[in-house]
């Protein structure tokens, strides 16, 4: 179409052209015979005035030659509407369309997030509707209201969160959330006074819109930071290539230093009663067919957390805190069945003299500061 235009506006000015040429060439030939006065016995013959047919046939070139930018520009105008067209058909082609289903009594999905320019068809809708709900999408949107058991369907292409219900099942709160490009309406959404199910709805659109943002937030961090991700990788390759063997070393040391220390279960007493250890050491009770373990409160390192074994089994503890620590065997504390336990230095020695105690546990403590002091 726009090739055979253009033809015509060529033929059209070749036609002018040979107009011109045929209609004005015997005016022109004339006054080029006349051009100069012609003296004959002093006679002056002056040059003939133009002829109608002359002054009629520029008028008909003026009008041609008017017209042709006319024909021009509504050339221009439908090749400009022509490349309209092809945007158009190409938006239309990357549209997508996306299938809610009605299952029972909730829409799958629930949220869907979809470009500008996509479709959303509600399907398997035999029982049901949807409406978009007055608030709760973009302001100046026209709300929707499907016939009722009928699959619908319908585009979007305005920017922003359409929340929408079935209305008969909404009181068993049927309803979904649409969110279209950029959800510009958070706020107005966030600000929304709604209750129930239509409050659980929001809810569900407010997160959705917040994590878009995260997303998004975290894809332009990602991007602006990736050389110095790389660069922070590097170094801690080089690093870790660098302390591997330290760290290895470290590990061996402090793997070889923790000791397990054996407390016996003999009788009606431990043995050994007292035992001196390192920080990160760990005490196994064994023996332990008729006895517990259990730490006595007030009488270990403040805020330790006091452990108590299970009856008859035996147990490990591994004490990473420096102080002295007093325990007792629960069922027979009462035959001065207990122990001390001194982790690095007796930091809380001070305070196990302090706590007024009697019978076994004034033993134990008695035997505890003797043993700190003797360090």
């Amino acid at each position: 179409m726009n090739k055979t235009k253009a033809l015509l506006v060529v033929l059209a000015h070749v036609a002018v052209a040979a107009y011109v040429i045929f209609a004005i060439w015997p005016a022109l030939k004339v006054g080029s015979e006349d051009r100069y006065n012609t003296k004959s016995a002093g006679v002056i013959v002056n040059q003939p005035a133009a002829t109608e047919e002359e002054e009629v046939a520029e008028v008909e070139v003026v009008e041609v030659i008017e017209t042709a930018p006319v024909i021009v520009e509504e050339v221009a105008a439908e090749q400009v509407e022509a490349v309209e067209a092809v945007a158009v058909v190409e938006e239309q082609a990357a549209a997508q369309v996306h299938i809610v289903t009605a299952q029972g009594l909730k829409y799958a999905p629930l949220v869907i997030n979809i470009a500008v320019g996509d479709t959303v068809a509600w399907e398997n809708m035999s029982s049901h509707d949807t409406q978009g709900m007055a608030g709760l999408v973009p302001e100046g949107t026209e709300l929707w209201h499907s016939g009722m058991g009928e699959n619908y369907q319908r585009t979007f292409m305005k920017e922003g969160i359409y929340i929408y219900k079935c209305t008969p099942h909404f009181g068993a709160g049927m309803g979904g959330v649409i969110i279209v490009g950029n959800p510009v309406n958070l706020d107005a959404i966030k600000a929304a006074e709604v209750k129930g199910a239509a409050k659980r709805l929001v809810k569900k659109a407010i997160k959705a819109a917040e994590e878009m943002d995260v997303v998004e937030v975290a894809e332009v961090a990602e991007v602006a930071e990736v050389a110095e991700v790389a660069e922070v990788a590097e170094v801690a390759e080089v690093a870790e290539v660098a302390e591997v063997a330290e760290v290895a070393e470290v590990v061996e040391q402090a793997a070889a230093a923790a000791q397990v220390h054996i407390v016996t279960a003999q009788g009606l007493k431990y043995a050994p009663l007292v035992i001196t250890i390192a920080v990160g050491d760990t005490v196994a009770w064994e023996n332990m067919s008729s006895h517990d373990t259990q730490a006595m409160e007030g009488l270990v390192p403040e805020g330790t957390e006091l452990w108590h074994s299970g009856m008859g089994d035996n147990f490990q503890r591994t004490f990473s805190q420096e102080g002295i620590y007093i325990y007792k065997c629960t069922p027979h504390f009462g035959a001065g069945m207990g122990g001390v336990i001194i982790v690095g230095k007796p930091v809380n020695l001070d305070a196990i003299k302090a706590v007024a105690v009697k019978g076994a546990a004034k033993r134990l403590v008695k035997k505890a500061i003797k043993a700190a002091d003797a360090m």
